[in-house]
């Protein structure tokens, strides 16, 4: 179910617009738990309580959420009243916006406030944008509509990116309930609010520029116009490490302590639950709270409410995984999916060493001109003022830990390191005395001009697709790789709701059912492997494949094909969201393919 769907497609506008609402709902939501005295002291530790209403909100929701959709039949109704009440509450903010406090208080700022200013407007207008990337485009958007239309995620592993989905995808469908695919850049950019509340809380004129590193790194622009779940929990466990590592919290009272017992939980397992890979720093920071919760002496307390919270909120996943791909429940504790899986090996291998031959150079600064977004940035430079701090050894622990274990098991690409750079500005912003005299480090800050502009670039490239019909056709066109093919395709096949066997990724603009054939890039047991992929695939009962390029281009598809339905020259191009990317034109194949098991006719 897909409200308001084909007037979108007319009035793209409206997709922003109804992202903007749902995440004033989530604001007021959030205004609510302000209400919670015991809260309301903890958060205001750190930031004033407005920056986090959102934060606070959407981590509660989707906490909540994400157990009931993995075992309630009527999951999908629960997700429909979950969006339209939070649609509500956004139209109740904006009634009362006009006696309601701004966000952002412009009196009497100075010049790099109005820096801070611009840079945040142009983070929110770039979050406006429609979804253009490969990676949105080839799983987070189809499981999200899957949430959406079944009730549940896929089970299937035909497309094995699938295996790394979570609560992100969750929120996601409440997005596209109200047809706004906006709404995730939107929640991504919200992060952001709350980062900027927990520097505001700290900085100065002579410490502002840290604030604008943390800002201005350029992953940060990759991450929200990429539309990827992951920076509003990289801002959520941000919270975390500021509450419980730079705030001598006064845990004066047991309402105080069980607050941040529960508030640390719900941040810390909503994040794994969000992205596998936040188990290593939602894992640091619970064990340094541990040491904090023994020195305060509500030890027993914090495990106690933990374990009861892991047993509620994150056990039901790995158990919903163990039981749906099979594999033990322990291996599920270490690994976000079954190694048993034909082909997961492979899959693991090919994740753990994306970009690895890369030099750990290019995690600071662009290789490139075609990957001027994937890179920390100037301020990565930070990482080695931490040993001009005296004493602080707990946190020089930590950040050496995250950062190695990260580089050594982990994928060795920037995005994964923006948390350890977070932490440590922010660190470095409450333990500035240590380094006031070194004046050059605010040179480092000149990597925001350069952000800002490529930020203009993508907004000027990217947000006319949210306006009218026709400028959203040029945008995708250009910039959303497989776009072109899926519109010739669903315009091909407009009377037909048959499956669809896709050999390109972008299966998200896929109107039918579209299948994808990720498995087939890491599968290498023929037997078993395409046995239980085809199996899976031939449910669907596919009467087409879809494919790119050379009209030979099928895969293991070759014998199952009956006739070429329809054919395009040069159908589209390689598009890509940088221009210094762009591929060159391809044909369009779309074949029908032979009745009967595919089984009997695969190569």
């Amino acid at each position: 179910m897909f409200l308001f769907k084909e007037l979108t497609l007319n009035y793209p506008i409206l997709g922003p617009l109804n992202g903007i609402i749902l995440l004033l709902g989530l604001y007021n939501i959030g205004n609510l738990f302000s209400k919670i005295k015991s809260l309301k002291i903890l958060i205001e530790n750190i930031s004033e309580f407005k920056y986090q209403n959102i934060l606070i909100s959407c981590n509660i929701i989707s906490l909540i959420l994400l157990p009931i959709i993995l075992i309630s039949p009527y999951s999908k109704y629960l997700i429909y009243f979950t969006s339209i009440i939070i649609y509500i509450f956004g139209i109740f903010q904006i009634l009362k916006i006009k006696n309601h406090n701004l966000i952002f208080n412009i009196k009497n700022y100075h010049f790099t406030e109005i820096i801070t200013f611009i840079v945040l407007i142009s983070y929110f207008l770039l979050s406006l944008a429609p979804i253009t990337h490969g990676d949105a485009l080839a799983y987070h958007t189809d499981v999200a509509k899957n949430i959406l239309i079944n009730g549940t995620f896929p089970t299937e592993v035909f497309n094995f990116h699938h295996l790394l989905v979570g609560s992100g995808e969750t929120l996601m469908s409440i997005g596209f309930f109200f047809s706004s695919e906006q709404f995730t850049g939107l929640l991504q950019f919200s992060g952001l609010i709350s980062l900027y509340g927990l520097f505001k809380k700290k900085i100065n004129k002579e410490n502002y520029f840290l604030l604008l590193l943390a800002l201005s790194s350029p992953i940060i622009i990759f991450l929200i116009s990429a539309s990827k779940p992951q920076l509003f929990s990289i801002c959520s466990n941000l919270l975390v490490f500021t509450l419980i590592f730079l705030k001598n919290i006064k845990y004066s009272n047991k309402t105080i302590i069980y607050s941040s017992i529960i508030l640390i939980n719900i941040f810390l397992i909503n994040s794994i639950n969000t992205k596998f890979s936040f188990i290593l720093s939602s894992s640091l920071l619970f064990i340094y709270f541990m040491k904090v919760s023994h020195d305060n002496k509500f030890l027993k307390e914090t495990i106690f409410v933990s374990f009861i919270m892991f047993i509620i909120f994150y056990l039901p996943f790995l158990i919903w995984k163990f039981q749906t791909f099979g594999g033990s429940l322990y291996e599920y504790f270490y690994n976000p999916f079954t190694l048993t899986i034909p082909g997961a090996e492979i899959f693991k291998t090919y994740l753990v060493n994306f970009k690895r031959a890369l030099s750990p150079l290019f995690l600071i600064i662009p290789k490139d001109l075609g990957v001027l977004t994937d890179n920390l940035g100037l301020g990565a430079l930070l990482f080695f003022a931490v040993f001009l701090v005296k004493r602080k050894f707990n946190f020089k622990i930590l950040l050496g830990l995250f950062i190695i274990i990260s580089y050594l098991i982990g994928q060795p690409s920037s995005r994964f390191f923006l948390e350890p750079y977070l932490w440590t500005i922010l660190f470095l912003l409450y333990n500035f005395d240590h380094i006031r005299k070194f004046h050059f480090l605010k040179l480092t800050a000149i990597q925001t001009f350069f952000s800002v502009s490529i930020v203009w670039a993508g907004i000027f490239l990217l947000v006319p697709g949210s306006i009218n019909a026709n400028l959203r056709d040029q945008v995708l066109s250009k910039s959303a790789d497989g776009y072109s093919l899926f519109k010739w395709a669903n315009q091909s096949l407009k009377n037909d709701n048959s499956a669809i066997i896709s050999i390109h990724r972008a299966i998200g603009f896929g109107e039918n059912k579209t299948i994808s054939t990720d498995y087939l890039r890491f599968n290498t047991n023929i037997k078993e492997g395409h046995i239980r992929y085809i199996n899976e695939i031939k449910k669907y009962k596919p009467k087409y494949l879809i494919t790119w390029g050379q009209k030979d281009n099928v895969l293991i598809f070759k014998n199952c094909i009956s006739k070429l339905h329809s054919f395009k020259k040069r159908v589209g191009h390689h598009g890509t969201r940088n221009p210094f990317n762009k591929g060159g034109y391809y044909d369009g194949f779309l074949y029908e393919l032979k009745d009967g098991d595919l089984i009997d006719c695969i190569n």
